[in-house]
């Protein structure tokens, strides 16, 4: 899809560009889209069968970050440890770049080097990483403000120097030694706006200017824990100043829901029914809200028990509010609505009615080989990492990778996008790839097979002395693996033997995409 092919026809060039599939999708937002929904609309993605392409590296020493996979545009856009193999200091300095390549061919677009900025557990780029059509959004630099870059080149197209930029001296954090509060970004883009938030500060910016809209600015003991955008409006949740460690997902005291126009910053409602609630995150759908929220506790159980409320997204009045649910396990809750569910939770959860919340049903993802993900739906699976629900119930699992962990699987274009595991209690896919759905091919009659040699078969050495000297037809030789012929060369043979052909193989160019990704790649040499 999007390849090009030019045509000369009577003296004249055409171009034919090829569609992108009507089933496909694209995943721009860390969850989606700016409404914070992790629900795709590509029905293409299903249980995986193939490796589509695999880049490198695929090492498991924090070879991925948590930032996860953007795919728009037809790229796939991510950060990704510059180990330099050549560098003996590679593990302390852990260089990192954004890195684009094509999601349909892997090949490398290109890569920009990320200058201070941690991507360990919680960090900037993580919610704040985001593509649109032609831009990328993110942060690039110490101290420095939000970048659009240009999605052909990597370069920057604008700063958005309004808005909250990124701390001084980040590259020295870690979200597991700081407090979350101090390294928790979130970026949504809608409607040709920017929106950021970051400790008590809620901006809104003009994605192609960068020039601030309008700033919301709270107390000083008040943080953006989370916020959507749809309809035209930011919906914000104001918490307590401290936010809540809980692995790369941080948990919010809540103060209140807030939703500002978009384009004016105008308070349209408020509400605080939640107040002191724990909130991980909040979803906007189809004119409402969905807000899940636990008691406070001194140890955070992702288990819960849990209220569930359906906000009015016009005028945040309460449609329905759960009775205390207990259900879901998993180190963080995510919540996602499809169609007329509403999921809640992570290695296991449960669903409840989107019309009237009424509780349908316990649902559990879990998996060891996929485990810690975030949950994601496609309109026929909701899924978790590689682990797939259908429609009808059934549990569908692959083992094929397993992606790093707080992160998951992202489904775009028909195919599904995972990085490097820091695990490596299983054998995976352990690199940066593509998993595709094709159809798996019916098994080949045995009768139709290259050969078939039973253990018990009579011994066939002496055709195999009868097979002319030039043949070699399978790997190893023959079906006993033996990667020997029984005709030997003797020493006047061999000083005999002379060139048949020969192929020259040009010198590698010192530039281009193809051997700056080989360079990157500790299994090429």
């Amino acid at each position: 899809p999007r390849g090009a092919a030019y045509l000369k026809q009577g003296g004249k060039w055409t171009v034919t560009v090829k569609p992108m599939p009507a089933e496909t999708d694209e995943w721009p937002q860390w969850d989606y889209s700016a409404a914070g929904n992790p629900a795709s609309q590509d029905t293409l993605v299903r249980p995986t069968t193939a490796l589509r392409w695999y880049a490198g590296p695929s090492v498991a020493h924090r070879g991925a970050t948590k930032v996860g996979a953007r795919l728009a545009g037809g790229r796939v856009v991510y950060a990704a440890v510059d180990y330099g193999f050549d560098n003996p200091r590679f593990r302390e300095e852990r260089k990192r770049d954004i890195v684009a390549r094509d999601a349909f061919n892997g090949l490398l677009l290109w890569k920009r080097h990320v200058d201070g900025v941690a991507s360990v557990g919680d960090a900037p780029g993580r919610f704040g990483l985001t593509a649109a059509d032609d831009r990328v959004f993110a942060y690039v630099n110490d101290a420095s403000p939000l970048h659009a870059l240009d999605a052909e080149t990597g370069k920057t197209a604008v700063t958005f120097d309004d808005g909250p930029p990124m701390p001084a001296g980040y590259e020295k954090w870690s979200g597991y030694r700081n407090s979350p509060e101090e390294i928790h970004f979130v970026v949504r883009v809608l409607d040709g706006k920017v929106v950021q938030a970051y400790r008590n500060r809620l901006t809104v910016s003009d994605s192609r200017t960068g020039k601030l809209i309008w700033e919301h600015e709270a107390d000083t003991d008040t943080t953006v824990g989370w916020v959507v955008a749809a309809e035209r409006k930011v919906f914000a949740v104001l918490a307590d100043k401290k936010l809540l460690k809980n692995r790369a997902s941080p948990l919010s005291v809540v103060k209140r829901v807030v939703a500002f126009d978009l384009n004016s910053g105008k308070v349209l409602w408020e509400n605080d029914q939640a107040r002191g609630r724990l909130l991980f995150r909040i979803v906007y759908h189809e004119g409402s809200l969905i807000v899940p929220t636990m008691a406070k506790a001194e140890k955070i159980k992702s288990g819960g028990p849990w209220i569930i409320a359906r906000l009015n997204a016009a005028d945040g009045k309460t449609i329905w509010k759960t009775e205390e649910i207990k259900g879901g396990w998993g180190h963080y809750t995510i919540v996602m609505v499809r169609d007329n569910e509403v999921f809640l939770g992570q290695e296991a959860g449960f669903a409840v009615r989107f019309d009237n919340g009424e509780f349908l049903r316990k649902v559990s993802w879990s998996q060891h080989d996929n485990s810690c993900a975030d949950l994601r739906c496609v309109p026929n699976y909701t899924f978790y990492g590689l682990t797939f629900i259908d429609r009808e119930g059934e549990r569908i699992t692959r083992g094929q990778a397993r992606s790093i962990c707080d992160t998951g699987i992202f489904p775009a274009y028909g195919m599904m996008y995972g990085l490097p595991s820091a695990c490596l209690c299983a054998e995976y896919i352990n690199g940066h790839y593509a998993l595709s759905s094709e159809p798996v091919e019916d098994a080949v009659d045995d009768a139709e097979r290259l050969v078939v040699h039973a253990a018990d078969a009579p011994d066939d050495s002496k055709k195999e002395a009868e097979r002319p000297v030039s043949e070699w037809p399978m790997h190893m030789a023959n079906p006993r693996r033996g990667s020997w012929t029984p005709h030997g060369l003797s020493v006047n043979n061999a000083a005999d033997l002379k060139v048949a052909w020969q192929i020259d193989v040009a010198t590698a160019t010192a530039e281009g995409p193809l051997r700056e990704d080989w360079g990157d790649n500790e299994q090429i040499v």
